[in-house]
């Protein structure tokens, strides 16, 4: 299997509807991060989400190896508390 070069790590940054958001650092030693796209959304939650925000997103790799999956909870936690009823 070949080694990695890089970490890819996805987080949202709080609970307002430009917050709940998915963005991207990368790293190269696992442990100092840059974030991409000037800290600003990859993904326009508008696009993906149908209450609006999305919320706790997490990188799988598939069992080939090749193959990476992004699972989030879409959940606007402003209108919705804490009742989630749908994954991205």
């Amino acid at each position: 299997m070949k080694k990695n070069n890089a970490y890819l790590f996805t987080y949202f940054t709080g609970n307002d509807l430009v917050e709940e958001a998915i963005r991207f650092v990368v790293s190269s030693d696992g442990y100092h991060y840059k974030a991409l796209n000037n800290n600003r959304p990859i993904l326009n939650n508008s696009e993906i989400s149908s209450t609006g925000g999305v919320r706790d997103p997490h990188i799988l790799q598939g069992i080939d190896g090749k193959t990476f999956y992004m699972v989030a909870k879409d959940l606007y936690v402003t209108n919705m508390g804490w009742e989630n009823y749908a994954i991205n």
